[in-house]
């Protein structure tokens, strides 16, 4: 299936989201800071990108800035877990899709299934 890139602060979100996209067959990688997860973008090939808006250092909103400078077909989904006008600002700036945790298992599939489906 797809290649996922987790960039999540808190550890158990990461594990769950991980847990949640491999039981539907994706290749995950998960990583804990806006950095991270932009050097790791920049150096490796991923089908969608899931970030945190809420993280210290480079939080979300300049990740999704700094995935759509990179690369602007990149596909992203911005979770938070509270904060709809954050989630807005999200998408203005190129996030997908939003979605607000806690994210029930089949919402996070149905979404990247739908984000990722071939359009006809």
């Amino acid at each position: 299936m797809a290649r996922i890139l987790i960039i999540e602060d808190e550890e158990l979100n990461r594990e769950v989201f991980q847990a949640l996209l491999e039981s539907g067959g994706h290749q995950v990688v998960t990583t804990a800071s806006g950095n991270e997860g932009l050097e790791y973008f920049r150096r490796e090939s991923v089908d969608l990108v899931i970030t945190d808006i809420f993280m210290p250092g480079k939080d979300g909103l300049e990740t999704i800035q700094d995935l759509r400078t990179h690369d602007p077909n990149v596909v992203i989904v911005a979770v938070a877990a509270s904060g709809l006008e954050v989630l807005q600002r999200a998408l203005k700036l190129g996030a997908s899709r939003v979605l607000e945790k806690p994210i029930a298992r089949k919402i996070l599939l149905d979404t990247v299934h739908e984000l990722l489906a071939p359009k006809i």
